[in-house]
């Protein structure tokens, strides 16, 4: 058995370069305070989940004309009603 000396698994060698810091440079920060209050959160709702459509249900989730479910939208604290439109 020889007598190795044994370095730390995150030291590098000696003589060896150490990688460069990707953040090096970096003067701005971005802050995620004003990310995490009720008024953003309003905000994304309104203006990316109002208006975008939602997938709520498959065609075959509702078999027949007449049949339907309630889907349940907490984001928006309200119910919708979901039924077969008209064929095209």
């Amino acid at each position: 058995m020889t007598d190795t000396p044994v370095r730390s698994a995150s030291a590098p060698p000696a003589g060896a370069l150490s990688p460069p810091n990707p953040f090096a440079g970096l003067r701005d920060v971005v802050s995620v305070e004003d990310k995490l209050t009720q008024e953003y959160h309003d905000a994304v709702v309104e203006k990316v989940f109002r208006p975008s459509w939602l997938l709520v249900g498959n065609a075959n989730d509702l078999p027949k004309q007449g049949s339907y479910f309630v889907l349940d939208v907490p984001t928006f604290n309200i119910s919708v009603l979901v039924q077969p439109g008209a064929v095209a």
